[in-house]
């Protein structure tokens, strides 16, 4: 059966040098970034927006929170961003957009004209 979370575009080699980049972290961040890994995708609980893992932060106080990216490709929201400060606790993964709702994003109106 496919995994449904995975996005394309990862390379065995990309994944390795990843890895190898969260393994160099202290290990309270390696217990963070280990559980998430940015080819595959996520809902956050809070909002239900569709994200892509693109790094972590740690606050003076050690306390590990996520950045993302809210890509237009897997939501109907007709701009991307990247949204930092987010709890991990919030990240869940969550299959690619069924096909209704890729027709829904596809059909959304351009935010410019």
């Amino acid at each position: 059966m496919a995994d449904l979370t995975k996005i394309e575009g990862w390379t065995a080699k990309e994944k390795k040098e990843w890895n190898d980049k969260v393994k160099a972290h202290p290990k309270h961040v390696r217990d963070v970034a280990s559980k998430l890994d940015p080819w595959k995708l996520y809902r956050l609980r809070s909002t239900g927006q569709r994200v892509i893992i693109i790094g972590f932060n740690e606050s003076e106080n050690k306390e590990i929170t996520v950045r993302v990216w809210v890509n237009a490709k897997y939501n109907t929201s007709p701009f991307e961003r990247n949204v930092f400060g987010i709890d991990p606790n919030d990240i869940e993964e969550c299959d690619l957009p069924s096909l209704n709702e890729q027709k829904k994003i596809k059909a959304r109106p351009p935010l410019v004209n």
